[in-house]
């Protein structure tokens, strides 16, 4: 259903500016084009938003989009979805977040390998941010080089990282790893 068009609707009486208005209303919409052609045709691009992950809103969650724009409400993320355990707040649908954790968060999950998508979360502590991949634990740190940060996680755990070990990557040119210490056994 195109607004302002119906069967027997002139091509003379369209007004595109006002269609393209009404269709970039709809928060799934990233941008639309509408044009008239004569004699006696309707163009309409529509660019969708790129779908990211499941973020806290308030007592509720939300669908965002990889440029951080507010999709839909939603339920409780299925187990075993990747999502943003960070709260929002209040937010609608097409509300654009500027959150600077928020923004590297979603960037870090876009750029996260699929195979390393399954189950994972990324959180805030203080002002930094973290996530558990893979079961794992990971200082991401200040919202910066997040993709950088991705791809250096993914070479690391694909060398065979301790599962009981926690990786930081605030510096993705020197990622750190820390295996779990042994328990030293106390002097009598």
């Amino acid at each position: 259903d195109v607004p302002g068009v119906g069967i027997g609707t002139t091509t003379i009486d369209i007004d595109a500016a006002s269609m393209q208005a009404a269709i970039e209303d709809d928060p799934w919409v990233a941008s639309a084009a509408v044009s008239v052609e004569w004699p006696g045709s309707i163009v309409i691009d529509i660019n969708e938003h790129v779908v990211s992950s499941p973020a806290r809103a308030g007592s509720g969650w939300v669908v965002m989009s990889v440029d951080a724009t507010v999709l839909s409400a939603m339920g409780q993320p299925p187990p075993g979805t990747l999502f943003i355990d960070i709260d929002l707040g209040d937010v609608s649908p097409g509300a654009v977040v500027d959150d600077p954790l928020i923004v590297g968060a979603l960037a870090f999950t876009a750029a996260l390998r699929d195979d390393l998508k399954e189950g994972a979360v990324i959180y805030a502590d203080g002002d930094g941010l973290f996530a558990t991949v893979s079961g794992r634990t990971v200082r991401l740190g200040r919202p910066v080089d997040m993709e950088s940060k991705a791809t250096v996680l993914a070479a690391l755990l694909d060398q065979g990282v301790d599962p009981e070990a926690a990786i930081d990557v605030i510096a993705p040119s020197r990622p750190a790893v820390l295996n779990p210490q042994p328990e030293v056994e106390p002097e009598e």
